[in-house]
């Protein structure tokens, strides 16, 4: 994840519209890539700080009216978030568990959000 941050968010926004199909950043890189197991501090609290971002962003558009779509975006990024946080060897637990955070209010048993939960879990 290069650039400004909030070109780094555009582009998550701009790949999140894919879902629940197969999102990928610019270059093709998976959201759940970006938290790799070899990442150092650094490119972890980027990609953290861009993944916190987008979330609020989503759980704000969720919702007014329980927008299905932000539901799915939203549901997408946090599985893939966990998908790659189980491949980091731990690096990553205490980003997800602020994700994690985030949903308080959000609807998390919404068929939207569970088929992009299950789609983000299985390929994000």
């Amino acid at each position: 994840m290069n650039g400004l941050a909030s070109e780094r968010v555009a582009d998550m926004r701009t790949a999140l519209a894919k879902a629940p199909e197969r999102v990928a950043l610019p270059g093709g890189t998976r959201i759940s890539d970006c938290l790799a197991h070899d990442s150092g501090s650094g490119d972890i609290q980027t990609v953290g700080s861009t993944l916190l971002k987008v979330t609020q962003d989503l759980v704000d558009a969720s919702r007014p009216r329980r927008s299905d779509v932000a539901l799915t975006e939203l549901g997408y990024l946090i599985g893939a978030a966990h998908r790659g946080a189980a491949r980091a060897q731990g690096v990553a637990d205490e980003l997800v568990r602020r994700l994690d955070q985030e949903l308080q209010e959000v609807d998390v048993n919404a068929p939207a959000y569970q088929a992009g939960e299950r789609a983000g879990r299985a390929g994000g």
